[in-house]
């Protein structure tokens, strides 16, 4: 377990190129979804860059990696929170609340969780 930084460091330090997972497209969720699973959740590779308080606009979250954000699976109201900047897909039934497994919630980046890389 770490915090996000520290993920996105150890992500890197295996190989140069390495990040956070990042989910394109719901073929790549269901993949990454059923990696995870057994892990009630995880940090993925998104997080909100913006520089102000969280104003509703999915559109300040980015990928690690650099590829464009467009496919969400967002847990019901989520995000949430100007303070949480970071994303964790909840991967067991027990941790979703109104959302279902495989959804995302927006948490603190200094959380200590599980994380999963991902190598070209």
């Amino acid at each position: 377990t770490a915090n996000y930084d520290t993920a996105s460091s150890v992500c890197a330090g295996y190989n140069a190129a390495g990040t956070l997972v990042t989910i394109p497209d719901a073929a790549t969720h269901n993949f990454v979804f059923q990696l995870g699973f057994g892990t009630s959740a995880f940090y993925i590779g998104l997080r909100d860059y913006s520089s102000s308080s969280w104003d509703g606009n999915y559109l300040t979250y980015a990928w690690a990696d650099g590829t464009p954000y467009s496919f969400m699976m967002w847990r019901d109201g989520e995000p949430n929170s100007k303070d949480d900047r970071c994303v964790q897909m909840r991967n067991s039934h027990a941790h979703t609340g109104s959302g279902f497994p495989g959804s995302w919630d927006d948490i603190g980046c200094s959380i200590l969780q599980a994380f999963m890389c991902q190598y070209p």
